[in-house]
C-alpha cells in the first residue's frame, strides 16, 4: 500500500484497474524465489511509478474476486505491505493503462470496492505512517 505524508495528513496512492477502471492498489501475483514485500515493490513500480521503503511484514490482508479473461471468477487474498512513497517517476510499465491518484485515506476507503481494503485504509490512518513502515 503505497502511502505519503502530505500537509500533515496521510494518502495512499490509487491506481485505476485496467478493466474496469475501479479504484485499486498496486498488487500481483506471487513469483518464484521473492519474498511477498519484493513482489508488492515490483509491482507499486510496474502499476504506478512508485518507488520506496516497504515494511518486511504484512500489515493485514483482504479477499475479492477476481475476473479472470476466460470468464472465470476465482477467489484471491492480497497481503498488504505499507510503502513509504520517495519517488514517482513520471514514466512506468503500465502508464497508459492506468491512472495515478493520491488521495486521503479517509476518502480512499469510500472509493474502493473491497470492504476489507477500506477497513486497512481506516486501520493505516489510525496508525500513522512511522508505525507502519518505520
Amino acid at each position: 500500500m503505497p502511502l505519503r505524508k502530505k500537509n500533515g495528513r496521510l494518502e495512499v496512492c490509487l491506481l485505476t484497474s485496467r478493466d474496469s477502471g475501479r479504484w485499486i492498489i498496486p498488487k500481483g501475483w506471487p513469483m518464484k524465489n521473492k519474498a511477498g514485500w519484493r513482489v508488492a515493490e515490483i509491482e507499486a513500480f510496474e502499476e504506478g511509478g512508485l518507488a520506496g521503503r516497504l515494511a518486511r511484514r504484512p500489515m493485514g490482508s483482504f479477499g475479492y474476486v477476481k475476473g479472470m479473461e476466460d470468464g472465470d471468477d476465482i477467489p484471491v487474498v492480497v497481503h498488504l505491505y505499507a510503502m513509504r512513497v520517495r519517488k514517482q517517476h513520471g514514466n512506468w510499465k503500465e502508464k497508459k493503462q492506468r491512472t495515478r491518484r493520491w488521495t486521503p485515506l479517509k476518502e480512499a476507503a469510500e472509493m474502493v470496492d473491497e470492504p476489507e481494503l477500506a477497513k486497512l485504509f481506516l486501520a493505516a490512518r489510525r496508525a500513522g505512517l512511522r508505525r507502519l513502515v518505520g
